[in-house]
């Protein structure tokens, strides 16, 4: 069987690399096309190091961008597409991501957005659908895949508003019958960068979460979300610690028998200020009449997407007892480095931010505090609203911080690794396959079975009112195109 997969970056085949490995040691033949390798090193046909040791996988860099002005047009109304989303009601409060994706959108849609949070978004909706099922195909695209001729094809993330021509190789799959499939790429990835652009026939979802916000965000059919679990965590789940506690202590300058408590640290969409918020937290901490809290060792690891928020500490220079793991060490890769700091310690402390479910998954208790401190970032995502309800709520959350230190404190005085309640139910809820196995064995069996599947070619859109609406929008200025490349055809 030949699978072909389309990602956004090489580097994100670490969120599939179990799956990738289980499919290729089933004999699978498996291409791995990485759109857009990182901005300040340009493109690469070469992987990344650690992408390279999935044994049998093949590398390749996609066909040259689309420069015509349908490409363009599509931007624009892709855009425009993704706004109207964050009108639903259950993005009431999402002002972060309505904003950004307002910097995508026509300028139009900026303005009718807002007004068609109501009754009108529907309708809306719908045009916009009609024009995108207008638009040509992308020809190179098409070429690539009729000379490719894949059993499957896998894109992730499909909804994803800095790479929005994703969604043309689900449109090319559909016109040559190669059945299609998005894996979820994260655990907030249906809110947080717009939406589906071509309905794939399958999507692979985490949880329950996820397949109700499929239907009732995005208008997927149930019958195309498989609930799989979070394969993602599957090779996570299987590492060993590989330094004994006064070793760890040692390195970072602590004392072993007291105990530690882990600062995980937000991306800067949720938190762009952080630091500002660690030092009066610091200062809650420390001001603690329980030595256990007032003495405890903190270890901070910020965010590998905000350091920036970390070039400055001078605010909490000087408090005792309290390591920053140096900004170049900081990585999105070192997964390992961050299951050695939750191995070692007590509890943990954040705002909202994905090492929150590793953290879970090594039964830690979870804490944090309602701020605005640091930013909007709790109040404007959905995905904070996973941490506080699903299986019953993660964290261990406080309005204040003094009610905080006060509900952390006894979590620093049970026995080092004791299992928190909270956090194994989040597990059950949020990260467990349904079937109660492996995920990533879940997901590798659910390609194939796509694979298998029968399905006919799609029709060719047709020029229609759509396609003319979409043509005549864009050349009036209403719908216009984003960031045309240097020299592009119009």
């Amino acid at each position: 069987m030949k699978i072909l997969v389309v990602l956004h970056l090489f580097t994100h085949t670490r969120h599939f690399h179990r799956v990738f490995d289980i499919l290729l040691r089933r004999g699978h033949a498996l291409k791995i096309v990485g759109l857009n390798v990182l901005k300040d090193q340009g493109p690469q046909a070469e992987p990344p190091e650690h992408a390279a040791h999935l044994a049998g996988a093949e590398y390749a860099l996609p066909p040259p961008p689309r420069a015509d002005a349908w490409g363009r047009r599509l931007e624009g109304l892709r855009g425009s597409r993704n706004l109207l989303l964050y009108g639903h009601r259950r993005f009431r409060h999402a002002r972060l991501f309505r904003d950004r994706a307002a910097r995508h959108a026509a300028p139009l849609m900026r303005v009718l957005a807002p007004r068609a949070g109501g009754g009108a978004a529907p309708g809306v909706g719908r045009a916009l659908a009609a024009m995108e099922a207008s638009a040509p195909l992308d020809p190179a695209i098409l070429e690539y895949l009729r000379r490719e001729a894949p059993d499957v094809l896998l894109v992730s993330p499909l909804i994803f508003n800095e790479m929005l021509s994703l969604n043309d190789w689900v449109k090319a799959a559909h016109a040559l019958a190669i059945p299609v499939g998005f894996p979820v790429f994260s655990w907030d990835n249906l809110t947080t960068k717009g939406t589906t652009h071509a309905l794939p026939d399958r999507v692979f979802v985490w949880n329950e979460t996820q397949a109700e916000e499929g239907v009732e965000l995005h208008g997927w059919p149930r019958e195309i979300i498989e609930v799989l679990g979070a394969w993602r965590f599957d090779e996570f789940r299987n590492y060993k610690p590989q330094m004994s506690r006064e070793d760890f202590c040692a390195r970072i300058g602590f004392d072993p028998a007291k105990p530690l408590i882990l600062y995980l640290g937000s991306s800067p969409i949720v938190a762009p200020t952080e630091a500002r918020f660690v030092a009066e937290w610091l200062k809650a901490l420390r001001a603690s009449p329980d030595p256990l809290a007032r003495e405890a060792g903190v270890l901070i690891r910020p965010h590998p997407r905000n350091l920036t928020a970390w070039r400055d500490t001078s605010e909490i220079a000087g408090v005792p007892g309290v390591a920053l793991q140096p900004l170049e060490q900081t990585s999105l890769l070192k997964t390992d480095d961050l299951f050695e700091f939750l191995h070692h310690s007590h509890a943990v402390v954040g705002l909202v931010t994905s090492a929150m479910i590793e953290a879970a998954l090594m039964g830690r208790p979870v804490h944090s505090v309602r701020t605005t401190l640091a930013g909007a970032g709790q109040q404007g995502t959905v995905h904070f609203d996973y941490l506080t309800h699903v299986g019953g709520g993660l964290l261990h959350l406080a309005d204040t911080l003094g009610e905080h230190v006060a509900k952390l404190t006894p979590h620093l005085a049970r026995p080092l690794g004791e299992p928190d309640a909270r956090s194994q139910a989040f597990v059950a809820a949020f990260v467990d396959a349904p079937s109660g196995g492996s995920p990533s064995e879940g997901l590798a069996d659910a390609i194939e079975r796509l694979a298998k599947s029968r399905k006919t070619a799609a029709a060719p859109p047709r020029a229609g009112l759509g396609r003319a609406a979409l043509t005549a929008l864009s050349t009036v200025g209403v719908l216009p195109p984003r960031d045309p490349p240097p020299g592009a055809p119009s």
